[in-house]
């Protein structure tokens, strides 16, 4: 009898993403400056090294604030955190 193994390859649009910490104390009357810590699930089998640098837009209550950029940075199987 021949056995059939699914492998998840693809990462269902990373839907598991949770924000961990959003600090706004380094702004200026002047500049908001935004330091977030995210964790980003992985779900396949595949760590993809590198992917470089990662662009997020940001949105409040349907407006968008502004984009976040995640440098230098390694996708692995499972959770990541990304700062």
């Amino acid at each position: 009898m021949t056995k059939f193994y699914y492998y998840h390859l693809g990462c269902s649009g990373l839907n598991d993403v949770h924000l961990l910490v959003f600090d706004l104390t380094q702004s200026t009357p002047d500049y908001v400056f935004v330091s977030l810590q995210v964790s980003l699930t992985n779900p396949s089998i595949v760590n993809i090294l590198p992917v470089g640098d990662l662009t997020f837009n940001m949105f409040y209550k349907d407006s968008f604030i502004g984009m976040m950029v995640a440098n230098n940075v390694n996708l692995v199987v499972g959770q990541n955190i990304l700062s």
